[in-house]
């Protein structure tokens, strides 16, 4: 939550370093504004940077990341693009959640009855969700009726290696 931002772009490259104040830690106004007069009078103050419009560019997307240091930069800089060491891919994406999925509970599986229609065609889903310490986020199954034809003619859905799902 920020209640005040300020903030100046120029048209411009600066050769000196700029002064940023890093207030996003704090809720409360009153907070902010004597942390930020704090962070004014001492450049010591953990929430006062500086940094050089030139350090941004090192870090893909060029992020105005004042906060990160020459160290995380420097490595920005000098280590190869994980673009060009790997294929990163994104999760399974069903494109539409309510028609794809269900919470476990809501689905009729009779586990007596291994032939049973219903339970064939839902598979279990791990979703993510919140941190759980001993057992997590197994709340959801997915519809894959008919080997998930229907979901596989999703236009945005993102489908990868299907033989991870878990059947039952």
């Amino acid at each position: 939550m920020v209640q005040n931002a300020a903030f100046t772009f120029w048209n411009t490259q600066f050769q000196e370093k700029g002064e940023y104040f890093r207030l996003i830690d704090f809720n409360d106004a009153e907070v902010k504004r004597s942390k930020l007069t704090e962070a004014v009078s001492n450049p010591e103050s953990e929430w006062y940077f500086r940094s050089n419009q030139s350090a941004f560019f090192k870090v893909p997307g060029s992020p105005i990341a004042y906060w990160l240091s020459e160290r995380i930069a420097t490595v920005f800089e000098s280590t190869e693009n994980m673009a060009n060491l790997a294929n990163p891919k994104v999760g399974m994406q069903t494109a539409n959640n309510a028609k794809f999925l269900r919470y476990w509970h809501e689905i009729d599986f009779n586990f007596s009855d291994p032939t049973n229609e219903t339970r064939a065609h839902w598979v279990k889903y791990i979703k993510g969700g919140e941190f759980r310490r001993w057992y997590g986020n197994l709340d959801f199954v997915l519809n894959m009726k008919d080997d998930g034809r229907e979901l596989k003619s999703q236009k945005n859905a993102t489908l990868l290696d299907w033989s991870y799902l878990m059947v039952g």
